[in-house]
């Protein structure tokens, strides 16, 4: 699994404050693994065993990826709201992440893999660094925020910051240039324009994408060096597909323009424009929090299924969007 590494790569990559002054070994992701798998023992031993059945669609029960309750309800408050607002044992979840069907069963493999790992692989290469070659990353990012599993959208950011600093999903070669001069592939900006426009949570990423893209363009001359053929063709497809989505790139820029005034949101003191705040947990707090969930989750009664429906609030940046539940056939 993941979490038994004994190194991260990402770590190399890595600029949080530490790191950008040449201490990796304080490097906040190996303190927040560190943490992570102090947290997951305490939740198993003290919580109940129980498990959530967690699909995308009621009748595609094959598509379904297991879960202990104790460590997604202490994850996601809305998975946690929704299991305690049952006054029946809740053993299925279904939710289909912003409509895209069979690609939910992904990302909640992803969520239970971050669940009891702390970290992501990419499926393709098992490698932490190369995850997010088309969309995969912003993706997560965007159904951990909906969840407000605010501790994985954080290490998706920074896998986010790997990603479009150093362009490895793009098999970019690191040794080949600066960090700032990397390619990356139209995919993630895009989804990025599409879903990340309503709400100030979700705004966050759409920020990053407008600061990263303002400050120099995707393929300016350096960049398209280092870019293999898929990459430049990417461009080419959605900036003549989507109009409005072409237009937005124009006003950031333009795909090939130069560096304007300011700096890639990169270093680690602009990332707390990124950064959802979280409080640090404590083992005492975490054995009391499990023990009051096991005493929570104990109910009687036949066990219910609860199916995800994504509620739109309001209108842009005050939109107060989130996932409302209903029973369904179990």
């Amino acid at each position: 699994m993941a979490g038994q590494l004994a190194g991260s790569q990402l770590v190399a990559f890595c600029q949080c404050e530490a790191c950008s002054h040449g201490f990796k070994d304080y490097c906040a992701i190996k303190y927040g693994y560190a943490a992570h798998m102090q947290i997951v023992p305490t939740l198993l031993v003290n919580g109940l065993q129980g498990k959530l059945h967690l699909g995308y669609k009621v009748d595609q029960p094959e598509d379904v990826i297991t879960c202990h309750s104790v460590l997604l309800c202490f994850w996601s408050p809305t998975i946690r709201k929704a299991v305690y607002d049952s006054d029946q044992p809740v053993t299925h979840i279904w939710i289909d992440f912003f409509q895209m069907g069979a690609r939910s069963v992904f990302l909640w493999k992803q969520i239970v893999q971050w669940c009891y790992t702390g970290r992501l692989l990419d499926e393709f290469t098992l490698s932490e660094v190369t995850i997010g070659r088309r969309d995969d990353i912003e993706a997560l990012w965007n159904a951990a925020t909906s969840l407000e599993m605010y501790e994985l959208a954080n290490y998706c950011m920074r896998h986010i910051i790997v990603k479009y600093t150093w362009g490895l999903a793009c098999l970019s070669n690191p040794a080949l240039g600066l960090p700032r001069h990397c390619p990356y592939n139209v995919y993630g900006p895009y989804l990025v324009f599409v879903h990340n426009q309503r709400g100030h949570r979700f705004q966050r990423l759409f920020q990053f994408m407008v600061d990263l893209i303002t400050a120099r363009g995707p393929l300016q001359k350096q960049a398209r060096d280092r870019a293999t053929p898929g990459t430049i063709w990417s461009w080419a497809t959605y900036s003549t597909g989507d109009m409005g989505f072409a237009e937005w790139i124009d006003s950031l820029g333009g795909i090939t323009h130069e560096y304007r005034d300011g700096f890639l949101p990169t270093p680690y003191n602009q990332w707390y424009k990124y950064w959802f705040p979280i409080p640090p947990r404590t083992p005492v707090d975490v054995r009391l929090w499990a023990e009051i969930h096991a005493n929570t989750v104990r109910l009687e009664g036949p066990p219910v299924a609860l199916l995800g429906t994504w509620r739109q609030v309001g209108l842009g940046p005050l939109a107060m969007d989130e996932w409302e539940f209903h029973r369904v056939p179990n």
